[in-house]
């Protein structure tokens, strides 16, 4: 391994010597079976960057190395413990079973069906999700009957489906590859300074309770909303099915995103961050990072970043595209109460949807329009 660090310092010149110095001292000590084609590729890299006098900057640009290392060497390791990143690790999956008995034991109400669990997300009564989130059913009227009967409070229940006649929708997905290479340049530029300026690490939820409710705070207002509670607690630590992730900028927690495994899907379902630190781009980094970091898992296939939102500012799905996500076209579907459905029938509806174009500041309208949108005719 020293003469192959050796002959590629004579063929490039004393930069790239350094920079092969750097990136060994870092992990070949721990990985002495590192095989030569890593090497190779990592020449091809650096020799594009002879000019660049920062290392550390070099080695933030393995997207086109990962995949060749991923086999032997953790991507984690990949960058000097001197740049932004610390090791990110997230913990080993659960059951779907294991994290419904977690729901349950934080005071949600879980109906078990034939095709999925149901619970009332945000701990309100009046709308029940399916779970898993990406899973797609098809459940029957005697299926959805019994929820309702199960939950007596509950309007409406939502579910992705195979059903066709239903509400086409779309998921925001990321799969392999992953990397800056897939990028925009602009959005490659935000991830490197959001990297050179962020500190990334994995958190507990008890510092997003005691540092978070600035950037929770402030993210809810550029949305439109107002804060009233953090929508979190320390009790998440006690399913490993929930990570935390954080950019810290300053000692200040900059952003923090909140993951949840559900078999070979990650879902990133929390993301906030303050305005006095978005000029470091802390979102772009953060989430750069536990995406490369999770993707780089073999039994992890997919990445979601959330259903089609009910009422979402352009710019949040402007900036899911930036991050590499696409829209993955799915069926969606909200079942109303059989009660209320004489109340929202068709012409209904569409005064609902109309009154919500004339007043788009209104959010609790524009979450009903969005519910009512993927209510069948």
């Amino acid at each position: 391994m020293y003469v192959d660090s050796i002959a590629y310092f004579f063929f490039f010149g004393p930069q790239f010597g350094r920079i092969t110095r750097a990136f060994w001292a870092q992990n070949c000590r721990t990985h002495p079976h590192t095989q030569l084609g890593v090497w190779v590729k990592l020449a091809a890299i650096c020799s594009r960057n002879l000019f660049c006098r920062n290392a550390d900057v070099v080695l933030c640009e393995f997207s086109e190395f990962e995949s060749c290392a991923a086999n032997f060497i953790s991507v984690q390791t990949l960058i000097p413990m001197s740049s932004s990143f610390v090791s990110l690790q997230a913990d080993a999956s659960l059951s779907v079973e294991a994290i419904m008995q977690d729901f349950e034991w934080r005071k949600y109400h879980v109906i078990r069906t034939e095709s999925c669990w149901w619970y009332n997300e945000y701990h309100q009564t009046r709308l029940y999700s399916a779970f898993p989130f990406q899973r797609k059913i098809a459940p029957s009227n005697r299926e959805l009957a019994c929820v309702f009967q199960a939950a007596p409070n509950a309007f409406a229940l939502r579910f992705l489906t195979t059903q066709k006649m239903s509400e086409l929708s779309f998921i925001w997905t990321r799969r392999r590859p992953y990397g800056l290479q897939i990028l925009s340049a602009n959005s490659r530029s935000k991830i490197r300074r959001g990297l050179a300026r962020c500190q990334i690490r994995k958190i507990t939820f008890s510092e997003i309770v005691q540092m978070g409710w600035p950037a929770h705070q402030d993210t809810l207002r550029r949305h439109g909303e107002r804060a009233t509670t953090l929508g979190l607690d320390e009790s998440l630590s006690e399913c490993s099915a929930w990570q935390a992730w954080g950019a810290f900028v300053d000692n200040d927690l900059a952003a923090f995103l909140v993951t949840l495994q559900v078999e070979d899907w990650v879902h990133l379902l929390i993301n906030r961050s303050m305005d006095s630190h978005l000029k470091a781009y802390p979102n772009n980094a953060l989430v750069y990072a536990v995406v490369q970091m999770y993707l780089a898992r073999p039994e992890i296939s997919t990445i979601c970043y959330g259903l089609e939102s009910l009422a979402a500012p352009n710019t949040l799905n402007q900036y899911k595209e930036s991050m590499g996500f696409v829209r993955e076209q799915i069926y969606q579907r909200v079942v109303l109460r059989p009660v209320l459905r004489p109340l929202f029938n068709p012409a209904m509806r569409q005064l609902i949807l109309r009154v919500a174009l004339l007043r788009p500041s209104d959010m609790r309208l524009q979450k009903l329009a969005g519910l009512l949108r993927l209510v069948l005719n």
